[in-house]
Order: structure tokens, then C-alpha cells, then sequence
């Protein structure tokens, strides 16, 4: 028998890889931002006029109080205290000796938090007051120096024959805010007593106010009487 041998040509087929396609990325829209104008309308508060600071005495033995404006003419300042107590605060005037000037002030306060508040809440009446003045000054001297009017009315707290309880208790009387001053006087044995008075005020009117507010503040009576220049202790 015959052999018959076969060759295999053997074919390697190898596959063609086909180039990767990449997909152009498509970046997303942007929607532009519009900037909407704020259509609310602002209104600016007009700043408050500028308050300055005199300052006659430290903090320890200080009293606080506002001026509100002074005046050539005792009318125009009396005509600016009537706006003020018609808003339901106090105000007096004042002369100034050396000026002539009839100045209007606040009451007075022994804690500087409460003038500045207070001059804050002025300044929202829209009153057109201009520049105030906080001013700071030492309490004997300011209270001792009112106690030397010769007119007007006060209210009296007590009578001692302790000074140093007299003392003490014009001290406490002026850490509330109050004008507050002892004098001293003779009795019918001829002893000295010292009295603790509030005020001078200028009327009986602003002196019941006073001692109704003291009643209330520190449960303190008192008697309206006109003021009389005395001895002024300081001491």
C-alpha cells in the first residue's frame, strides 16, 4: 500500500483589535447666571446727632446727665423743656453764670449705661436737637452747688442729729439718681440737727413728682417744703 502523507499548513489567525473610539465628552450646559436687582428699597437711617463727652470727675464719685441745648433766650429753652416732658421724661433749665446761656438738661443718673440710654431714646424722637452733651460730673460738687439756690422747693427725707447717718443716707439717695444734699440747722434747744433733703426744684410740681418717684424707687417719704439756703455739709 501506498502512504500518503498530508501536510497541514497550519494558519494562525490572529484577531485584529480594532482602535478603541472614544466619545467626545459633551460638557453640560451652563445656564448663565442673571443677576435680578434687589427691588426692595432700602431707607437708611439718618445718623443721630454726635454726642460729646465733658468730663469733669472720675467714675467713682460721678453723676451723669444730658444737655440737650442751650439758648440765648430763657423762652427758646423753656419751649425745648416742654417737648421734652411732653414725652414723658425729665428736663430743667439752667443758667449759666458765666456765658448767660439757659441750658436744658436731663435728669441726672449715677450710672453712665443710663444717661447714654437715655440719650439714645431722645435722639429716636426726632426732636432736632443737634450735638448733645453727656456730661460727667462729681456729685458734692454738683449737688452741693444746687443746694445754695435761694429759691425753689425741695423734699425733705429726715431729720438727724448723726451727721454721719445724714451722710450715709444722701449717699445712698444720690446712687439712685437723685439730687440729694444735707444741711444744718438749729433746733428749739439750740442743738444742730442735719436734714436730708432732694431737689431744689424749681416748682412744687416737679418736687411731688420727685417725691412720689423716691417713694416708689426707695420706699423713702418725704415732705414738700420751699427751699431755704442753709449751711451746706459736706462732710
Amino acid at each position: 500500500k501506498a502512504k500518503i502523507i498530508t501536510t497541514e499548513t497550519i494558519v494562525d489567525f490572529t484577531e485584529e483589535t480594532k482602535p478603541e473610539i472614544k466619545e467626545p465628552k459633551i460638557k453640560p450646559k451652563v445656564k448663565p447666571k442673571v443677576e435680578v436687582a434687589d427691588t426692595k428699597q432700602t431707607t437708611k437711617t439718618p445718623k443721630p446727632p454726635k454726642t460729646t463727652v465733658k468730663n469733669n470727675s472720675s467714675d467713682k464719685d460721678a453723676i451723669y446727665r444730658i444737655k440737650l441745648g442751650a439758648f440765648s433766650q430763657k423762652l427758646n429753652a423753656e419751649k425745648l423743656k416742654a417737648k421734652i416732658i411732653h414725652q414723658g421724661l425729665e428736663a430743667h433749665i439752667e443758667k449759666d453764670t458765666k456765658s448767660g446761656l439757659y441750658k436744658v438738661y436731663s435728669r441726672q443718673y449715677s450710672n453712665r449705661q443710663a444717661a447714654e440710654n437715655l440719650n439714645a431714646k431722645i435722639q429716636k424722637l426726632h426732636l432736632n436737637l443737634g450735638k448733645t452733651t453727656l456730661e460727667v460730673i462729681n456729685q458734692d460738687d454738683f449737688n452741693d452747688v444746687e443746694a445754695q439756690l435761694d429759691t425753689g422747693w425741695i423734699v425733705q427725707i429726715g431729720i438727724f442729729s448723726s451727721k454721719t447717718n445724714s451722710l450715709k443716707l444722701r449717699d445712698k439717695i444720690r446712687k439712685k439718681g437723685f439730687i440729694s444734699f444735707v444741711d444744718e440747722v438749729l433746733n428749739s434747744k439750740n442743738q444742730t440737727n442735719y436734714r436730708v433733703r432732694i431737689g431744689p426744684y424749681a416748682t412744687r410740681e416737679e418736687a411731688d413728682i420727685k417725691k412720689k418717684e423716691i417713694f416708689k424707687t426707695m420706699n423713702l417719704k418725704g415732705l414738700l417744703k420751699p427751699h431755704e439756703k442753709k449751711k451746706v455739709v459736706t462732710k
